[in-house]
């Protein structure tokens, strides 16, 4: 009787255990020193527009981790961030494309992070620094960082990534850290003729064609992206630092 006792209390304090596991996993349990954000985007992809729905691998920092989840086009998803840290969060579109950007911060607080494409090239670069020194991008004020690249440079693209990131990693960070890339002028000879949509909402379509005047542009050192739905062809154009002349690629997409 009493051999019987002691295997029904083991089996009611299994069971009892089970349910607790349950319960957690069913109010969103999150890992002690995280909470749960909810992230989404501030606005479709260009390239939605195209005919197809784009989908996002989101990445952010845990300490020196670098984190990574799917996300369909459209869709809120659930990230788990660490408290008292700024968490710097980024969606690449199909894997690779230019991100939409931003951040959870201790400041700011909430359970949503909305993304921008605005914020792209910097969230992006300071994701590539959590390696070499992840308590530095923990302890920064994204926000201001955000605002003053922006007051500064307009298009956060043209922020001088290299002389940025060097005054942040030394501790250096001021206003004159923040200072605009030089412009080259790049002239798309041999392009197709079509409606090429860029990647980036802020940036016009070009119209390329029989009567149209050459399209002229002013780039910063970077790569940029454009699709022609038509041809289902993605025009690549990347302008390097010390290099003269922008090198201009085209290749199959198929979205």
């Amino acid at each position: 009787m009493k051999l019987f006792s002691r295997q029904l209390g083991f089996l009611l304090c299994r069971i009892f255990c089970l349910l607790c596991l349950l319960a957690l996993a069913g109010c969103g349990w999150e890992p002690v020193g995280h909470r749960p954000v909810r992230v989404s985007l501030d606005a479709h992809h260009p390239w939605d527009e195209e005919g197809t729905e784009i989908w996002y691998t989101l990445i952010w920092n845990n300490g020196e981790t670098l984190v990574r989840r799917h996300m369909n086009a459209g869709k809120e998803t659930v990230i788990s961030v660490p408290l008292g840290k700024t968490c710097v969060i980024c969606a690449f579109p199909l894997g690779e494309l230019a991100p939409y950007a931003g951040a959870w911060t201790p400041r700011s607080g909430g359970s949503t992070v909305v993304l921008s494409q605005t914020q792209g090239a910097l969230g992006d670069f300071l994701l590539s620094l959590v390696k070499q020194d992840a308590i530095v991008i923990e302890a920064m004020d994204y926000p201001a960082v955000a605002a003053v690249a922006t007051e500064k440079c307009g298009d956060v693209r043209m922020l001088d990534l290299e002389k940025f990131g060097l005054a942040l990693l030394n501790g250096t960070l001021s206003e004159a850290s923040f200072s605009r890339k030089e412009e080259k002028i790049v002239v798309l000879h041999d392009v197709p003729s079509g409606r090429w949509v860029s990647e980036t909402g802020s940036d016009k379509p070009l119209w390329i064609g029989m009567g149209m005047p050459v399209p002229h542009m002013s780039l910063g050192a970077g790569k940029y992206r454009y699709y022609c739905a038509s041809l289902r062809i993605e025009l690549d154009i990347v302008v390097e630092e010390g290099v003269p002349n922008a090198s201009i690629m085209l290749k199959p997409r198929y979205l």
